[in-house]
């Protein structure tokens, strides 16, 4: 099978071109774009698409720089293949973004081909990694940390972007350009060692080949595709999970369920995490193993522990539910202030930012006394409480929830934490710490819109009736 009889076999097989698409080339000149470029323009000849190339001059390399401008130029000119050049200053971009050149310029690279091939409904973006560009980056990926996915390395084909060449080797690439005598660009920054790719090309690899096996580049590649195969089948197997374990509230709040989570196996409780951290995160690169797992070790911890990971995503677990949210993290509000009942004064209001509450004090005789029953018109609402006043030897106040306080939650005289009531009813962490309550000391009447305790209960023996309507401001409208 001939060079371009491979090619052509790979992007029928991996579906990469259609007729009526508009193929992109980043073109810079080099030997492997050149020979993208003139492969695809044979393969015309047997399929209906467009061909287009972008060309971008990252400001770097002076008058080479220039002059592989100019080359690019001339054969697309004499191919009459329609040519767009783009002049960027990469190196201030690095400098703006933090990051390297080799990332501003591949960035760069990648935006404008986009900005041209986003133009065409079947716009797609032809680059040329080869066989032994995917060996690197495989290696590149081992040695920084990966998974399974990042031992796959780069795909057929992503979004826009599709890979026709992946399959040969830059030896396959340089015979061809030789038997059709087509010249090419060579980039000095190719030869730099202080570029990473570099040294795995003119170091790491030679050695592994002379010293480990010759064939090592081809075992690599080979792994990397069965990991894609292997891959493609967990992600399956994740988006079938993904249905009925995640919950996305919005673009920056995902609920996940851990009663369904928590019994599968850790190979998909991992893909599930990664995948909703990648959906939260703005750049994936920075979710890494650790946070996987720190994550997933919630499972087993306690409502209301919580995580800071990457990028702003804060993770939480609320009784069966592991929370993911993108954002600052909100600190809580400052305690309301505590406002005392006044002692004495037959009625008045008790007031902070959240509730409002009416009081008054008066007699049994005035609803009506005592029947075999209780009291005749005791009310049987939430928002309206009774409580014996002669029982209360203290201040009522209104304030936070506090550490100490407990309420009486039976007949029996059986109290318990106010703050574990408010879990035992689901009640968020955050939330809890938030709580209004009526409380004399540490001993709770009422934790606003939960419950109110039993210490106080009216009775036969009772002469003078505490009556608390709460109104929640919120509420109102």
């Amino acid at each position: 099978m001939t060079f371009e009889e491979s090619v052509f076999s790979w992007c029928k097989e991996q579906e990469l071109i259609e007729a009526g698409d508009t193929i992109v080339v980043g073109l810079s000149g080099g030997a492997d774009s050149v020979c993208l470029l003139r492969v695809l323009e044979k393969l015309q000849q047997k399929i209906d698409f467009s061909l287009r190339a972008v060309h971008v001059h990252h400001g770097i390399r002076g008058e080479e720089a220039d002059a592989d401008q100019k080359f690019v130029e001339q054969l697309c000119d004499r191919l009459s293949i329609p040519l767009e050049v783009y002049r960027e200053d990469v190196p201030k971009l690095a400098r703006q973004e933090n990051i390297s050149t080799e990332e501003a310029g591949r960035n760069v690279r990648y935006a404008r081909m986009e900005q041209v091939a986003k133009r065409d409904k079947q716009g797609k973006i032809a680059v040329a990694h080869h066989q032994n560009d995917q060996v690197e980056t495989v290696l590149h990926h081992l040695c920084r940390g990966t998974g399974l996915q990042g031992m796959g390395g780069m795909t057929a084909k992503r979004g826009r972007i599709i890979r026709p060449f992946l399959q040969v080797t830059k030896t396959d690439i340089l015979e061809y350009l030789s038997a059709i005598q087509q010249a090419y660009c060579e980039d000095s920054t190719n030869q730099d060692l202080v570029y990473t790719r570099n040294r795995l090309r003119q170091v790491v690899i030679p050695m592994l080949q002379a010293e480990v096996n010759p064939q090592t580049s081809v075992h690599i590649a080979q792994l990397a595709l069965e990991m894609q195969e292997a891959y493609d089948f967990i992600a399956q197997a994740g988006e079938s999970l993904w249905a009925h374990t995640v919950h996305k509230i919005d673009a920056s709040r995902i609920e996940l369920s851990l009663k369904a989570i928590k019994n599968q196996p850790a190979l998909m409780q991992k893909w599930i995490v990664k995948r909703i951290l990648e959906e939260l995160s703005p750049m994936h690169k920075n979710i890494e193993r650790q946070h996987i797992l720190d994550t997933i070790s919630l499972f087993d911890k306690q409502s209301g522990r919580s995580i800071d990971l990457a990028e702003g995503l804060q993770v939480e677990r609320e009784y069966e539910t592991i929370i993911f949210q993108r954002g600052e993290r909100k600190t809580l509000p400052e305690p309301d202030e505590t406002i005392e009942m006044v002692e004495k004064a037959p009625f008045g209001i008790l007031e902070n930012k959240k509730w409002k509450i009416q009081w008054r004090i008066f007699l049994v005789e005035e609803v009506g006394g005592f029947t075999e029953n209780g009291i005749k018109k005791i009310p049987k609402n939430n928002c309206t409480k009774w409580f014996d006043y002669d029982k209360i030897k203290g201040t009522v106040t209104l304030r936070n929830i506090q550490k100490k306080d407990c309420m009486q939650i039976d007949s029996m005289g059986h109290h318990k934490d106010a703050l574990q009531i408010g879990k035992d009813l689901k009640i968020a962490a955050k939330e809890r710490r938030t709580l209004s309550v009526l409380a004399v000391e540490n001993t709770v009447l009422w934790i606003l819109g939960v419950r109110s305790g039993q210490d106080f209960l009216i009775d036969t023996h009772t002469k003078r009736i505490l009556e608390m309507i709460c109104e929640k401001k919120e509420d109102k409208v």
